[in-house]
């Protein structure tokens, strides 16, 4: 092909690919701020020459196709630091409700710990005073009852936190799903030859979410790509999903279960990892140790005030309710064992006896 035909051909070749250059162009600008997208460029081959003689006349320029440009490595790296981020979200807001009911400042155990002490500094000072007495049994059984409600919101969260992992459980398998379903998609257009950009975006949008629930390990194969998690418990394989169950345990909470095997213990990033760490490890934890604050701070009270006399000069009794043997349970169970004050007699104190907080109870 020569004279003005050709070298029209040639320049019409280059405006078409040309035009098509500028269309993705534009279809970049337009997806700048869609989820997954990937940014696409024209991929350009010279046309076939044409021979004549010895000569070998070129024929413009031929768009070969559309390219998604993407970085494995990159995408594995997100896919890894969205794992991460997941599972601190997830602690994070747990263990942000979780210190409300210790806060040292207007509210919480802390502060009424703190009044609680106040009230025995002034009561030290004149200890047959009344309404200082009432305002020590006042402010125990205003301990109490904070020990006693945050040991039920403690159980409260914990129990809504299971929830939460049968429902992560939900969303896991609800993306593995759709993910076995794209692959099939993407595998139907790559057999014919056919550009798939359009599902692998949705595809590995869909697997970032994923990561954010459960830790994932994305292995490539001939037939797509398969998803496992980092023990090796298969998602994804091709065009299948496996979906993940719960079933409650001997402990009372859901067990995440892959078949028939317990696969709790090996989650440990993503949502679901940190869901399951605050509900199995810093809860009791916390919850053992205000049990253990409980148990301590009535047994010391209750053998500071037997060594003192109340207002009648009889010994001291018991200010709490002693605490269960081992201290579990010890924040539920707190209580007040003084019932009302004794205002007959007034305190003296001796060398064999010091006055303590006095009891103050008719028996």
């Amino acid at each position: 092909m020569s004279g003005l035909f050709g070298s029209l051909s040639t320049a019409l070749s280059s405006l078409l690919v040309s035009q098509q250059a500028l269309q993705t162009s534009a279809n970049n600008v337009a997806n700048a701020n869609t989820p997954g997208y990937s940014r696409q460029r024209p991929v350009l081959k010279p046309g076939d020459p044409v021979v004549i003689a010895n000569l070998s006349i070129g024929t413009g320029v031929a768009l070969q196709k559309f390219e998604s440009i993407r970085d494995p490595i990159l995408e594995l790296r997100i896919n890894q630091e969205t794992q991460h981020q997941g599972q601190l979200d997830a602690t994070l807001g747990a263990l942000q409700q979780l210190q409300v009911g210790f806060s040292g400042t207007n509210s919480g155990i802390g502060d009424a710990i703190t009044k609680f002490f106040d009230s025995l500094q002034q009561l030290s000072i004149n200890p047959t005073d009344l309404s200082l007495r009432q305002a020590v049994l006042t402010a125990a059984n205003n301990l109490a009852t904070n020990f006693n409600t945050e040991s039920r919101n403690l159980v409260s969260q914990r129990a809504n936190l299971d929830l939460n992992v049968v429902q992560t459980v939900g969303e896991v398998n609800t993306l593995t799903t759709q993910i076995a379903a794209l692959n099939n998609q993407v595998a139907a257009l790559e057999n014919v030859h056919e550009d798939a950009g359009l599902f692998i975006d949705q595809r590995t949008e869909a697997i970032r979410q994923l990561s954010a629930l459960v830790d994932v390990s994305v292995i490539q194969t001939e037939s797509g790509i398969a998803l496992t998690t980092s023990n090796g418990t298969p998602l994804v394989a091709g065009q299948h999903s496996f979906q993940l169950t719960t079933q409650i345990g001997a402990a009372g909470i859901h067990q995440v279960l892959a078949g028939t095997v317990d696969i709790t213990a090996s989650l440990n990033s993503g949502k679901l990892g940190g869901l399951i760490q605050t509900r199995d490890t810093a809860i009791p934890g916390v919850l053992g140790n205000l049990d253990q604050l409980a148990a301590g701070l009535a047994t010391a009270l209750n053998t500071a005030n037997r060594t003192g006399f109340d207002l009648n000069g009889n010994p001291g009794t018991d200010l709490f309710v002693p605490p269960p043997n081992g201290g579990v349970g010890a924040a539920a169970a707190l209580a007040v064992a003084v019932t009302h004050l004794r205002t007959s007699a007034s305190i003296r104190s001796t060398s064999a006896a010091p006055t303590r907080f006095p009891t103050a109870v008719s028996r």
